[in-house]
C-alpha cells in the first residue's frame, strides 16, 4: 500500500492511499525538532527530507528521526538534482533583506551524511 505523507505543524502526517485514490489511516509519521514543516521530497532509499526552520529534517522509511542538516537560512522546499537525481538541493530565503533567494546545495551524492 502507498503512503501519502503532509506537514502538519511539527510534525508529519501520513495517511494509506486507497485504491480509489481516497486517504484513510491518518498517523503521526515523525516529529521535527524544529520549526513548521514546509517542503518535503523522498530519496530512492524511501528517507524522508522535509525543510523546517533552517534546516532539513531526515527521517528513515519507518519514521525514525535520523538526523537534522542545518541550514544558514529557512528553507522553504528541497528536492533532489543532478544528473542522477542523487543530489538534494534546497530553496530558501535568507534573513538578509535584499539578498536574492538562494539555492542551496547541502549534500554529496551519496546520501545523508551526517544524517
Amino acid at each position: 500500500m502507498r503512503r501519502r505523507d503532509v506537514t502538519n505543524g511539527n510534525s508529519v502526517a501520513a495517511f494509506d492511499v486507497q485504491p480509489d485514490g481516497s486517504l484513510k489511516n491518518q498517523r503521526q509519521f515523525v516529529v521535527l525538532p524544529s520549526g513548521n514543516g514546509d517542503g518535503m521530497t523522498v530519496d530512492s532509499q524511501g528517507r524522508l527530507y522535509v525543510t523546517a526552520s533552517p534546516a532539513v529534517h531526515v527521517a528513515a522509511p519507518d519514521g525514525k528521526l535520523l538526523g537534522s542538516i542545518p541550514a544558514p537560512y529557512g528553507l522553504i522546499t528541497t528536492a533532489f538534482a543532478g544528473q542522477d537525481k542523487k543530489t538534494p538541493v534546497c530553496r530558501g530565503q535568507p534573513d538578509r533583506p535584499g539578498e536574492a533567494a538562494a539555492r542551496l546545495r547541502l549534500l554529496d551524492s551519496d546520501g545523508c551524511s551526517g544524517a
